[in-house]
């Protein structure tokens, strides 16, 4: 279970499932948008969940703003409106996306999703920018002598580096850190490969990291500028 997954259940548990269907919709979405295996009970989540999502306002207007087909799919949701609830939170406000989600009124629905429709355009480019960048420094990198790659890039937003990290990470096939610099700090995302427990690299520096968390297969990282040879 995701953690809407574990909030829905718990509701469950507390108000009874008829009370707790009103937000099943909310439980799938979560659960497809956090890539968490639609095996056992979460797939039950999904397939109950879907067909709810054209009652809530907020929904119907980003399905309607994306272009969505009907029956709404799990594919649909992952990516086309996970994108778009994602994209306010890694360029601009993520209070957008959980007012959209909240709303009841349909009109400020429909504007709020074109604005996450707007922000989603946005950060595709602003990704396409940093990935162009990134590949640049790719390109220079040794993969015999460093089977991890760094990249870094003082003006990319911190939304975007996760993005980068995972097209890097996919198209190498090997570890990759992300940094973006902001707030004097550097804000890294890393994505691993089989084997490599990322989590534990990152426990083994901790003296040089102002702070971390993840897991074997993905994390985050924030660290002085002055530490980054050393992290590296």
């Amino acid at each position: 279970l995701c953690g809407a997954g574990v909030a829905y259940k718990l509701a469950a548990a507390l108000l009874g499932s008829e009370e707790a269907e009103q937000w099943l919709d909310l439980a799938a979405l979560a659960t497809v948008a956090d890539i968490v295996p639609l095996l056992s009970e979460n797939r039950t989540l999904v397939k109950h969940g879907l067909p709810r999502f054209d009652r809530r306002p907020g929904l119907k207007a980003l399905m309607a703003a994306a272009g969505c087909i009907q029956p709404l799919t799990a594919e649909t949701v992952a990516y086309q409106l996970a994108p778009r609830l994602n994209a306010a939170g890694r360029i601009a406000d993520a209070g957008l996306s959980v007012r959209l989600l909240l709303t009841q009124n349909p009109t400020e629905a429909e504007a709020l999703a074109h604005k996450l429709d707007a922000a989603n355009t946005e950060r595709k480019r602003l990704e396409a920018d940093a990935t162009e960048q990134a590949e640049q420094q790719a390109a220079q990198h040794d993969f015999v002598s460093s089977r991890v790659l760094f990249v870094r890039g003082e003006s990319w937003p911190a939304g975007v580096v996760g993005l980068v990290a995972g097209k890097l990470n996919k198209r190498y096939g090997v570890p990759v850190c992300a940094l973006c610099e902001a707030d004097g700090a550097l804000h890294g995302s890393l994505r691993g490969v089989q084997g490599l427990n990322l989590a534990r690299c990152l426990q083994a520096c901790d003296d040089l990291l102002i702070r971390y968390g993840g897991h074997e297969m993905a994390a985050g990282v924030t660290l002085d500028p002055v530490n980054d040879p050393a992290f590296r």
